[in-house]
């Protein structure tokens, strides 16, 4: 989990770095094996990440990545 965290803020700093738009959106949803093969042996559980930037982190904007999403 720690990693999928860092690598979805990765993700935006690098599209804010080289493409310079008003904002940034990742999100990313995996399953980690740690997680159903040992400790909680969760089956199929989810973890779910997400970086916003500029424009995403609020209003419109941020409203619709978040319904397109499904997290909202």
């Amino acid at each position: 989990p720690q990693v999928q965290e860092r690598l979805t803020g990765q993700i935006t700093a690098a599209l804010e770095e080289h493409l310079r738009p008003l904002g940034a959106a990742c999100l990313i949803r995996s399953t980690h094996s740690c997680m159903s093969l040992r400790g909680v042996k969760a089956n199929g559980a989810a973890m779910t990440t997400s970086s916003l930037t500029g424009i995403f982190r609020m209003g419109e904007a941020r409203n619709e990545f978040l319904t397109i999403t499904g997290r909202r």
